[in-house]
């Protein structure tokens, strides 16, 4: 925000009113092209609302994903660094528990055109295959409930796993923002 420090602050307020009041998701366009629909319940979106990609590893992203890269999202929430990589041409296959990020990612890669090229998966990755709890209640910290928090029943990947049942051999990238 350096330069617009009070355009970002107004920006976060108007986001944090908005959230409250019209309750809808609030579309914001960032610095390398990517649409996010910002839903309301998101307390991370206040920062791509007030100030953009706020992230150097997003600009990263953008500026080295090529077309025909796989690039692999695990811990997507609203799916930024897959949708990113995914208008760079890349297959980009995003992992997300949480079923409310998942509908706002599906709904970004609409938004962005990119429905094609990104695979969502709800699968829980962990070091082993089965099944496990995972906890619902804490947005971007929710986390396989090994610590005896309760959850929801889930299945479980290993990422090896999970990419050959969808017939990925290799990845390019890899992106992990996970409990």
């Amino acid at each position: 925000s350096r330069g617009r420090r009070a355009s970002a602050v107004l920006n976060l307020f108007v986001w944090h009113v908005w959230r409250r009041t019209v309750r809808t998701p609030l579309t914001v366009e960032l610095q390398m092209g990517t649409k996010l629909a910002c839903p309301s319940w998101s307390n991370i979106a206040g920062a791509w609302v007030s100030i953009g990609a706020h992230e150097s590893e997003l600009f990263f992203v953008a500026d080295s994903v090529r077309e025909g890269d796989v690039f692999v999202d695990v811990g997507a929430n609203i799916g930024v660094y897959a949708l990113t990589a995914a208008l760079r041409g890349a297959r980009a296959i995003a992992y997300e528990r949480n079923e409310r990020a998942m509908a706002a990612m599906r709904h970004n890669a609409e938004l962005n055109g990119v429905v094609q090229r990104l695979t969502c998966s709800t699968e829980a990755l962990s070091d082993f295959d089965g099944e496990a709890s995972f906890t619902t209640d804490l947005e971007c910290g929710n986390r396989l409930a090994t610590d005896g928090a309760h959850g929801v029943p889930v299945r479980v990947k290993r990422l090896d796993s999970s990419l050959s049942e969808l017939g990925t051999q290799g990845i390019d990238f890899l992106k992990i923002d996970a409990e």
